[in-house]
């Protein structure tokens, strides 16, 4: 038990209130709902157990999250419902890894310069560095709720794009899905898209929450995996605005403006796809560390990397770290890597190469499927409560009684 002050309830909507009805009070648990809705307290969860196993006599424990919405409102029900039970408890919250509850959190998160592993094609080019610690610096100083900004990009970011752009675009028609192909061709109709000029993420931005109601975040580098799955809850897509480098313009070891642009947005575009992400971004939060690091994979295995496999044996692919490289690309429908399907319960367990191609792949009859299986995945992980989002007001409504830390 504890005293009850508003600075106790996370987000002040949620509280969770244990009360006992004995055998001998017909009525008593009707007249405790009935306050709740006299007093517009919406129930999110109740669970009930025998009072004791001993004596059928004592009746039952009742547990109920319900949301408050204010502290004087609470203090009021409470004192109703000692007045039917005489005794009611305030119960403590339980702790969960922290995680937003409105966009305005996500301004909190942290972010990093990415530093060049030995291995990156940049890691001795200064110039290189310079250029992509400006943008990082600059990504940092953009809120979530703040207009984003045009970027200049220089003669040598323009040429990697057009290089890139003009062997990938060839490839697409015969590797994408047609939800891909049917978006693609609309950025480029919308003129968002073309060979000669660097995308900007301001249109791209508007023209996808147009589309599915995901938004594009201008980042340095996200401070961790849980950070990252997080944004993904409020249709928020952490986004680059580096180029690759000019040495390598066909496959880029981290996240680019090439990657962003041309391997997300086109599926991110698509409501169901949309949905799909937001799903695993849901489930990450207040998750565990170990399950944190089960769902990048399969965020990875999917979203980054998703493939399907017709009955024919034909391949295509919406993961967009394919769709982005064409190494990627001409690697994967090559005979070389391993072909799995995509059980997320087994690829949950499997290690993959962020900065590497792919060993193996893991393929669906289409994304719909993949997006089921990591849905019932989600309900498997042990968590103290359930998160949905609230579309309307952009936070998220949780069920239970949680304190973040």
């Amino acid at each position: 038990a504890r005293a009850f002050s508003k600075a106790n309830l996370e987000v002040a909507d949620i509280a969770a209130l244990m009360f006992t009805v004995r055998r001998d009070m017909q009525g008593a648990l009707q007249n405790i709902l009935q306050s709740l809705l006299d007093n517009k307290m919406n129930l999110t969860h109740i669970e009930s157990k025998p009072a004791s196993i001993l004596d059928a006599d004592k009746g039952f424990t009742f547990i109920v999250d319900v949301q408050a919405p204010e502290t004087e409102t609470l203090h009021k029900v409470v004192g109703q419902i000692r007045e039917i039970c005489g005794e009611v408890t305030v119960m403590g919250s339980v702790e969960v890894p922290w995680f937003p509850r409105n966009l305005q959190d996500l301004n909190s998160l942290k972010q990093k310069i990415y530093e060049l592993p030995q291995d990156h094609p940049g890691f001795d080019d200064r110039q290189y560095i310079q250029r992509r610690t400006e943008l990082g610096e600059l990504a940092m100083k953009v809120s979530i709720d703040s207009e984003i900004p045009l970027i200049t990009y220089n003669e040598e970011e323009r040429q990697t794009w057009t290089t890139l752009y003009r062997a990938l675009t060839p490839l697409l028609p015969r590797v994408a899905c047609s939800e891909f192909q049917i978006n693609f061709k609309e950025m480029e109709d919308a003129k968002l898209i073309n060979e000669y000029e660097v995308p900007q993420v301001k249109d791209v931005n508007k023209w996808l929450y147009n589309k599915s109601g995901f938004q594009l975040k201008p980042i340095a580098a996200m401070g961790s995996d849980r950070e990252f799955l997080n944004c993904l809850a409020f249709r928020v897509f952490p986004t680059t605005w580096h180029m690759r480098h000019h040495s390598q313009p066909y496959f880029s070891m981290d996240p680019d403006v090439c990657h962003e642009v041309l391997g997300h947005v086109p599926m991110l575009a698509d409501p169901e796809f949309a949905h799909f992400v937001q799903e695993i971004g849901l489930a990450s939060l207040g998750a565990s560390d170990e399950d944190i690091e089960r769902l990048m994979r399969l965020y990875f295995f999917s979203v980054e990397l998703g493939t399907i496999m017709g009955p024919s044996g034909k391949k295509e692919a919406y993961g967009a770290r394919i769709l982005s490289s064409v190494d990627e690309i001409n690697h994967c429908l090559s005979i070389r890597p391993e072909w799995r399907y995509f059980d997320p319960f087994q690829a949950c367990n499997k290690k993959y190469h962020r900065r590497h191609l792919q060993k193996m792949y893991w393929f669906n009859s289409d994304f719909r499927e993949a997006k089921i299986l990591v849905e019932r995945f989600a309900q498997t992980l042990s968590k103290p409560f359930h998160a949905s989002y609230d579309r309307s007001n952009k936070v998220i409504r949780v069920d239970h009684n949680i304190k973040r830390v």
